[in-house]
């Protein structure tokens, strides 16, 4: 009897532990990565590693929970995207694919190494040309920060509860102040106020304030003023403001920064939800 309940002890206390196949740690760390868990997702696919060191799926699940944890909703860690890049390089070596090629170049990015996102970039135009072009447009002029200082970013506001915003007009042009709010993060930014424009335009500079993550880009396409077209990377940020206005939910386009393109465009999938005028002569939209 005393040697059935000592069996029955080990097999209760030891079982958990020694339970488990990589397979059973890899489904864990992807169950994690889906409910957000990343410091658990961190643990389970460790742990299929130490199972299988030459499992290429579970340093690419590694990578993107190291890659969640860096690119987080206030701040950007880069010793900790730079475990993320470790794990992408591994899986690499066992196991190319487009997916974790554009995922190194994207924490390359957040650590602000441009050169190596690049070189990642012509890596990838061989197994998938979209993603190295999405790649090439997100990385734009990561070098150069976007000059705002023709368009102050001080912005203007309007006295609470007036339906009204200042804007700027210069040769024409109206710029407006718009602010951005996105996975706990904020920016704001001049942009010009364009009826002609289906889309809201925003550049990669804006784009990296608010932790835009790799993961929720897709590929697009924008028309710019002179008719040309441009690929994008599309992503829904959560609110879009200005002054008393704001929209939920809405997708803006991603492109590179370049001159004053790269402060962007306020376009109708906005400004189309409210009526509004602009009195030029006083430097206002009125809102209705």
């Amino acid at each position: 009897m005393t040697r059935y309940l000592v069996c029955a002890l080990v097999l209760l206390y030891a079982g958990p532990l020694c339970a488990g196949t990589e397979g059973d740690f890899l489904q864990q760390g992807q169950a994690y990565l889906a409910e957000k868990a990343y410091d658990e997702a961190v643990k389970a696919f460790k742990q299929a590693i130490r199972i299988d060191p030459k499992a290429a799926d579970a340093y690419k699940g590694l990578g993107l929970s190291y890659y969640n944890l860096g690119n987080g909703e206030t701040a950007i860690f880069p010793q900790i995207l730079e475990e993320a890049i470790a794990a992408y390089n591994q899986a690499l070596s066992i196991s190319p694919d487009a997916e974790t090629l554009y995922n190194l170049g994207m924490s390359y990015l957040m650590t602000g190494e441009v050169t190596q996102a690049r070189s990642v970039k012509q890596r990838l135009y061989p197994l998938d040309r979209d993603k190295a072009n999405l790649l090439s447009f997100i990385i734009g002029a990561e070098s150069d920060t976007p000059n705002y200082g023709r368009h102050s970013t001080t912005l203007l506001r309007s006295e609470e509860g007036e339906q009204r915003t200042a804007v700027k007009v210069h040769d024409r042009q109206v710029w407006v102040p718009v602010s951005f709010a996105h996975r706990g993060r904020s920016a704001s930014a001049w942009l010009l106020l364009d009826t002609g424009a289906t889309n809201t335009l925003i550049s990669t500079a804006l784009a990296r304030q608010l932790g835009v993550g790799a993961t929720e880009l897709t590929g697009g396409m924008a028309r710019l003023a002179d008719g040309s077209l441009v690929r994008t990377g599309d992503v829904v940020v959560d609110q879009v403001r200005v002054g008393p206005k704001e929209k939920r939910d809405l997708k803006v386009k991603i492109i590179p920064s370049a001159g004053d393109q790269g402060i962007g465009l306020l376009g109708l999938d906005f400004l189309g939800e409210f009526l509004f005028t602009i009195d030029s002569k006083n430097g206002v939209i009125r809102w209705q």
